[in-house]
This record gives C-alpha cells, structure tokens and sequence, in this order.
C-alpha cells in the first residue's frame, strides 16, 4: 500500500459535540483508482479533509509506503463538491495558480498546456469559468489539482450538482485522465453507479462514527463502459446491500 491509515479518529466540536469518525483502517494502493462511498452524513467529506490536510484527526497513525509520518498526507493535490475557480481568472490561471502558492517555483507553462490539452480545454483556456459547461469547470479543477505532479490525487463529490449526461461526459474523462497520469486517485461519493464504474475498489463507510465496513475490488474491464451492464448491475447490487446492512446512524 502507498498509505496506510490505522486507528483513524476525528471528532467534531461544533455544533454539537460527537464521533464523527471512530477507529478507521484504510489502505490505498499504489495507482489505483479507490472509491469511498456513503450515504449522506457518514463522514465522506470529512475524512476527505483529513486526507488533503485540511482537518487533524483525534487520534491515529498514517504511513507512507510503510513509513511513519506527521499528518497531512504529502504531495497530494484535491478537488472539492463545490465549484472553487476564481470567477475573475481564466482557466489557464486558475489551473497555473497552485504555483503562485506557498512559495513554488514558477509555473511551468509547458505543463500547464499539456494538462489542458489532455482533458480537450485548451481551445478555453482563456475563458472564464462562468462561460464553461458544468463538466468542463470539473475538468479545470482536476487540472489545477494535477498541476504540482502529485502522487496522490482526491476527488471530494466529483460529480455534485451534475445530471446524468454531464456525469458520464465527466467519468468518461476521468477514466482517459487516470489512464495517462497512473496515480493514485482517491474518489469520494454517494454515487454508487459512478463509483463502480471507475473504481478499482469500492470502500464502504459505516454509520457514525464512521469505519470502513469493506472494501469491494471491481474485477471488470477498462474502459467500464465496455462492459456489459448486468456485470456492472451486480457489483451496484451488492454495494448497496451493505448500504442495507449498516445501523442507520448517518446524520441529517
């Protein structure tokens, strides 16, 4: 495994006192494509927010290809639910911006581009993002995320606020993104269908405080929409029984 997290505990303060996350064990897997799934309230985004560094937990132990380390998993790049470019940049600068962060070095340009023109935007690269399409937006955070060359790559909701068509446009990219790129894509979503097809491995949360209940490998070939429907309608299936089996103890 490339991270390993054990023992993992976070507990909210605000607004009302409680577990949030209890004695998580979570494996990630070198160049694999992980999805965590749950229904709303099971603790997704927050552990999301640990992973990228963005919440400390109570307690706990993480592990880089079997070493130690402080919190906030290095060289990792992330995407939130909502929409988080700059109205007033362009693509290209939103994407360029984690160079201007931090004390990076300069943004290679080169770089920039050939991200673009991985995902088919650099014909907008000097649009704004409110005259960009619900997934091309999707596409420019994924760049932006990318842009710092990370090893480990995590998708909050990445497919919030979209229909079905805008959904498989974006997954479709995703698929052809993971393929080039070969990190390690972490994906979390209450999306069982999407999670199926793009996941190496579907990871199950509980009811609060939260764990992982298992984690279900999808033995099905690439490209997922190749395959024939009942394949993939009977790994949904079984995801969502052990939605079933689950105390209902998500929050509101």
């Amino acid at each position: 495994a490339i991270l390993q997290f054990r023992e993992l505990s976070f507990t909210w303060e605000r607004p009302v006192p409680g577990s949030t996350i209890g004695n998580l064990e979570l494996d990630i897997l070198d160049d694999e494509v992980l999805c965590v799934a749950g229904p709303p309230g099971c603790g997704r985004t927050t552990l999301f927010r640990i992973l990228a560094g963005l919440e400390t937990p109570a307690s706990g132990l993480i592990a880089v290809n079997g070493r130690a380390v402080g919190w906030g998993v290095p060289s990792r790049g992330f995407t939130f639910a909502e929409n988080s470019l700059f109205p007033w940049l362009t693509v290209r600068q939103n994407v360029s911006l984690p160079h201007h962060l931090g004390g990076f070095r300069a943004t290679d340009p080169w770089r920039v581009d050939a991200l673009l023109g991985m995902v088919g935007l650099l014909e907008v690269a000097r649009r704004l993002p409110r005259e960009l399409a619900p997934p091309t937006r999707r596409l420019a955070e994924l760049c932006r995320a990318l842009v710092r060359d990370p090893i480990l790559v995590l998708l909050d909701e990445p497919f919030h606020g979209l229909d079905f068509d805008d959904r498989q446009i974006l997954a479709d990219q995703l698929e052809r993104v993971r393929g080039v790129c070969r990190k390690t894509f972490v994906l979390f979503t209450e999306d069982i269908a999407m999670a199926v097809q793009l996941a190496d491995r579907v990871a199950i949360m509980s009811g609060r405080p939260a764990h992982i209940t298992e984690a279900v490998p999808v033995p099905l070939r690439r490209p997922r929409r190749s395959c024939p429907p009942g394949e993939q309608a009977d790994i949904v299936q079984h995801l969502l029984g052990l939605y079933e089996s689950e105390p209902r103890t998500w929050a509101a």
